[in-house]
């Protein structure tokens, strides 16, 4: 068990005591719009993309899910008996914590189950607006530009492992952009460009 963000020592091992640990593999989608959850996670390790899918099953990006953090969606959807309204996708292989509903609406009367799910649920929202920031009012080389320094930023490493379309599917736009822009950042010294993953230089 490890240590997770908002939460108490003591409240997570009890929460991981009255649940299981899971392996999922890259790619697996955990988590689909209108599922209704049984329980939520607590991700040790790996990352999770959280998607907004429309109705040409084209996909958004909205937030990242990271090593030591809770997922605020299966939280609130699965103690309050609400649909998901969002699909989860593991992004890199992860170890998460699955715990019941049952065990947290057991604890639900503890005050620090209570500042944890509120807490959790601020931050899911706060990196939720961001991302619909990005979308809204910045031009691509900007929103391009802040997504290869967030991700060099959360795996702590400038080595960026993901290929033009990978990041273009991220952002829900063309690879041709993507590549393009890149290619602009290369000669402006930004990044530098391999095959099959690039280095961010700022």
């Amino acid at each position: 068990m490890g240590n997770f963000r908002f939460i108490s020592p003591e409240l997570a091992e009890q929460l991981c005591s009255m649940g299981k640990r899971v392996q999922l593999e890259k790619g697996t989608v955990v988590v689909r719009p209108g599922d209704k959850l049984e329980e939520f996670y607590l991700l040790e390790s790996g990352t999770v993309n959280f998607y907004r899918i429309d109705k040409m099953a084209r996909k958004q990006l909205l937030h990242t899910l990271n090593a030591a953090e809770a997922c605020a969606l299966s939280l609130v959807c699965s103690l309050f008996g609400e649909e998901s309204f969002l699909q989860a996708e593991v992004k890199d292989d992860c170890v998460s914590w699955v715990i019941p509903k049952q065990v947290g609406l057991k604890l639900m009367q503890r005050p620090d189950m209570q500042r944890f799910i509120m807490e959790a649920t601020i931050d899911g929202w706060k990196n939720s607006l961001t991302a619909f920031d990005d979308v809204a009012f910045a031009s691509l080389s900007e929103r391009l530009l802040s997504y290869l320094i967030h991700q060099s930023r959360i795996h702590d490493d400038r080595m960026i492992k993901k290929s033009h379309s990978e990041i273009a599917d991220d952002l829900n736009v063309s690879r041709e952009s993507v590549s393009r822009l890149l290619k602009t950042m290369e000669g402006n010294r930004v990044v530098q460009l391999h095959h099959g993953h690039l280095k961010v230089l700022v």
